[in-house]
């Protein structure tokens, strides 16, 4: 949440920096949420200005950015699984490979 103010990026309403990123207007409901409960983890941040919650559009690049990074799936941690895995595939289709007959192509 500092980091707005830290980097004096120009305050709007959440309807307004969701707005300004995406060129659609939300529904209040939603940066709201984003702000109070967050996703997996990540929250909108926000700072309060009169009690009205004001973000920017930096912050919800900020948001969006960190939710496709959660969003993305995880990389293999070692070429081991995939060797596990690719073994695994062997055993498992050899018997079907055994009994086929190779030909020859001109």
């Amino acid at each position: 949440m500092r980091k707005i103010l830290e980097n004096r990026e120009k305050l709007l309403s959440l309807c307004d920096a969701y707005e300004t990123v995406t060129g659609t207007r939300p529904s209040l409901s939603v940066p709201w949420r984003h702000s109070q409960y967050g996703i997996r983890g990540d929250f909108l941040e926000f700072v309060k200005s009169g009690g009205k919650r004001m973000t920017s559009a930096e912050a919800v690049r900020r948001f969006f950015e960190a939710q496709t990074q959660a969003a993305m799936p995880a990389k293999a941690s070692s070429s081991h699984r995939t060797k596990q895995a690719d073994a695994e595939i062997d055993r498992l289709t050899a018997p079907v490979r055994k009994g086929r007959k190779r030909v020859a192509v001109a």
